[in-house]
């Protein structure tokens, strides 16, 4: 993520101010993670207040904090395999998901969608681009129907490829 502005460091004083009365933990009150929230509400600080108290409500719906016991369905390790790799040279997380290992139809094409939606709610400023590798014609045809439904912050990150994907993608991790 880019370092703040002035601007933006009187926001995050503004933001944490209007959310005191939830006693935020200290992971949660940091700069860095309330400048997420400023962002992802394009610096309008109703809209950072308020995507910030669902996205609370939502970890506690979730039980996120306890996120390391939970055991994904079945159909998500078998249809998505979503892998880890480890940090570009930028810190951020790289993610690998590989078509050609999958089937690829609506249900993972919905899959994949739940949860590019699920980062960008709940984990903004987090994501900065999605390799998705390996897609067949199939895959091309279900995603156009899907690709809609899609919001723009999250299509500028979607980098889609067949088979031709090493040079591109090495350049940028």
């Amino acid at each position: 993520m880019a370092s703040f502005i002035t601007k933006e460091s009187e926001m995050i004083s503004q933001l944490r101010l209007k959310l005191s009365d939830l006693q935020l933990k200290d992971k949660f009150n940091t700069d860095h993670f309330l400048l997420r929230w400023i962002r992802a509400g394009k610096h309008n600080l109703i809209l950072a207040e308020k995507i910030f108290r669902e996205h609370m409500t939502w970890r506690e719906e979730n039980d996120m904090d306890n996120i390391l016991s939970w055991t994904p369905p079945e159909i998500l390790l078998t249809s998505c395999p979503i892998k880890f790799l480890g940090y570009d040279k930028d810190n951020s997380p790289v993610r690998l998901i590989s078509m050609g290992k999958t089937s690829a139809n609506f249900g993972v094409i919905d899959l994949i969608l739940q949860q590019a939606r699920r980062f960008e709610a709940h984990f903004p400023e987090t994501v900065k681009t999605i390799f998705i590798i390996n897609c067949n014609a199939v895959f091309a045809a279900i995603f156009s129907l899907a690709k809609p439904l899609m919001s723009k912050a999250t299509l500028d990150k979607l980098q889609i490829f067949s088979t031709r994907f090493q040079v591109q993608t090495i350049q940028q991790i």
